[in-house]
């Protein structure tokens, strides 16, 4: 029998003088050059009642100011929705009680208006999970409350958002198949299921959160399904057809149960990373998937520890084509890395994570800002989690 519990990981313009900026040399020797990075703890969370537990990343807005959820702390336990602003200063935007959701997990979405939308993984009228709105005034609402069973729950995915104002996302489970869904959240809050996942060969458990092509194609990843039952990625078209566009385990040194959203470019190629690889050590990898369907492992983090462990964050680009992420384990201290690698596979580690002085254990996605600057979270060892930046 399948296992439908979704799959969690383990607890745990440009202004140059500033811009962390990378040069690719081209030649046979090519590698990646950076110039120096400092490194910087924006915030340190302390629990209840502040925030505890930064899984998911950050988002930001264009004056600076750094928003996030929080799966743990506030005056009820149950996780927060914060913001941190340019002088460093947090506010709780809102503290989750149980009814109106529990266990935020996911990144946060913020329109032009300066509202914010996001899902928790439970709690709720019917302890499924939520879909949930904080005004631009502060204002906090509940959009949708999950129920379970056909209807689906469990949404570890944050939301995506079309120029309607139609919310898509992903749960983990339930549905016609009890194994996860992709829904659609109208400006009225009426809900609709855009796809049923199956199970092998279809996927199985959508953990990252969705992105929308200009045509509005939707793609994913699953951790779980596909023709080995090692994770997929998918598309749903605008007439909600899905299409499995690569099943995972099928290519020797592949890698394994993708955990993360995907980024796409201006030619159609998509970019991820696995949390796990199919090959021994499992320590997982950086993947480029062509509008063909052929799949590159750009690294194998099998190689050495000193490089990271287990990339279950997403990972962001810059204009250059260069790839952002964070490890949540290995490097120096065995407490994470921050790396970057570029289309053709080179690689460098920016930084080592290290909890006696800067947190430990990053498992969002990272953010990059239009001076060069990146942004992220980390789960903390000796701490409750903290706030990062990475620039010069």
């Amino acid at each position: 029998m399948k296992n439908t519990q979704p799959f969690f990981s383990r607890p745990r313009t440009q202004t140059a003088a500033i811009a962390l900026l990378l040069t690719i040399v081209c030649s046979s020797g090519a590698a990646l050059q950076a110039t120096a990075q400092t490194f910087k703890t924006i915030y340190t969370f302390a629990g209840t009642p502040d925030a505890s537990g930064p899984r998911s990343g950050v988002i930001l807005d264009q004056a600076g100011n750094i928003y996030g959820t929080t799966e743990g702390g506030g005056t009820g336990k149950f996780g927060t929705a914060y913001k941190i602003d340019v002088n460093g200063q947090e506010t709780l935007l809102h503290s989750f009680s149980g009814p109106d959701g529990s266990t935020p997990f996911a990144r946060l979405l913020r329109d032009a208006a300066g509202n914010l939308y996001g899902t928790t993984l439970a709690g709720g009228t019917q302890n499924h999970g939520t879909v949930f709105k904080i005004a631009a005034d502060g204002t906090f609402s509940t959009l949708y409350n999950f129920a379970g069973g056909s209807d689906a729950g469990a949404p570890r995915a944050g939301v995506t958002r079309d120029a309607a104002g139609n919310l898509y996302g992903a749960t983990g489970n339930g549905g016609q198949f009890t194994l996860g869904t992709i829904f659609k959240i109208d400006a009225s809050g009426n809900k609709s299921v855009l796809h049923d996942f199956a199970g092998a060969p279809d996927g199985e458990d959508p953990a990252g959160d969705l992105i929308r092509d200009t045509a509005g194609n939707i793609y994913g990843t699953t951790v779980r399904g596909g023709t080995l039952d090692f994770g997929t990625v998918f598309k749903i078209d605008a007439n909600g057809q899905e299409t499995i566009l690569y099943s995972f385990g099928t290519n020797p040194g592949d890698g394994s149960n993708p955990t993360s959203s995907l980024v796409l470019d201006a030619a159609g190629n998509l970019y991820g990373t696995t949390a796990t690889s199919v090959d021994s050590p499992f320590n997982g990898t950086v993947f480029k998937l062509d509008t063909a369907g052929n799949e590159t492992v750009l690294k194998n983090f099998n190689q050495t520890r000193a490089d990271g462990k287990n990339p279950e964050a997403g990972l962001v680009r810059d204009a250059n084509g260069n790839l952002y992420g964070v490890c949540n384990l290995g490097g120096s201290a065995n407490e994470g890395t921050l790396f970057v690698i570029n289309a053709s596979g080179k690689f460098r580690v920016l930084h080592n994570f290290q909890d006696s002085g800067d947190g430990a254990y990053a498992e969002g996605k990272l953010v990059l800002d239009g001076a060069g600057n990146l942004y992220g979270t980390t789960l903390g060892r000796l701490t409750r989690g903290s706030v990062f930046k990475v620039g010069r």
